[in-house]
């Protein structure tokens, strides 16, 4: 009686604190894609706060969501750490791109959790592509800082969303699948938007407007739902080899 009361009693506090959540960042997302549709007025600070408040979220839940919870909310920690950079100081681009690497790195080992497969063909696979990225980034002379740190990221990033087709088969798995999806769609957003700067390769002005707003349009809603999904499901140990 005392244990159900108890359980209860979280299942409804885990219910109005993602209420607040779901609340607060609806509000906060209308209000700035309105801004940036209409005014265009700086709307870094609206977002920096949206992106801080899936690091609240995630760090509420680790008490009872402990290893799923974990790997979100330290994924979640370099997510914003990268902004940090890329949005709210809005310098060292390098330094926040490839903060985002450990964060992929820790959303496929999270994958790994789900399919009770061994770590190293993922590692091997991953430092593979690490690799091959690398080299194709070199050899086509664009071999800067940021543009190296972009291509492992981003390679990092459709290698796990090609791999959760595959493993997300839990609703909570599907709604991290479709949160990397977006994130896919706002990285593409930020590459039309940056094409310019790095290929020297001319988009529509129209395109171009479009980009500028639709990376947050996606970016938000990606972070959302990846947070979302955490889960207090009890992973069996990881087999490395």
């Amino acid at each position: 009686m005392n244990d159900n009361h108890y359980i209860n009693k979280n299942k409804t506090a885990d219910f109005l604190v993602l209420a607040v959540f779901i609340i607060l960042q609806t509000a906060l997302y209308c209000i700035f894609m309105a801004m940036d549709f209409t005014s265009f007025k700086d709307t870094t600070l609206l977002k920096y706060i949206a992106i801080c408040l899936c690091l609240l979220y995630t760090a509420y839940k680790l008490p009872t969501c402990k290893t799923d919870g974990t790997i979100i909310f330290l994924a979640i920690c370099f997510t914003v750490f990268s902004d940090t950079f890329t949005l709210l100081i809005n310098k060292h681009f390098t330094l926040g791109v490839s903060l985002f690497i450990p964060a992929q790195l820790l959303y496929g080992l999270r994958m790994r959790f789900w399919a009770q497969k061994h770590l190293y063909k993922s590692i091997f696979a991953r430092l593979g592509i690490i690799l091959a990225v690398a080299l194709g980034v070199v050899f086509a002379r664009i071999a800067d800082g940021l543009t190296i740190v972009t291509a492992i990221y981003f390679s990092m990033l459709l290698y796990n969303t090609t791999e959760s087709i595959f493993l997300a088969k839990k609703p909570k798995q599907i709604l991290f699948s479709i949160g990397l999806w977006l994130f896919v769609c706002c990285d593409i957003c930020v590459g039309l938007y940056n094409i310019t700067d790095v290929l020297n390769i001319s988009v529509s002005p129209a395109l171009y407007s479009f980009a500028s707003i639709m990376m947050w349009g996606f970016y938000l809603p990606s972070q959302i739902l990846i947070v979302t999904s955490v889960s207090n499901e009890k992973y069996p140990k990881l087999k490395i080899l």
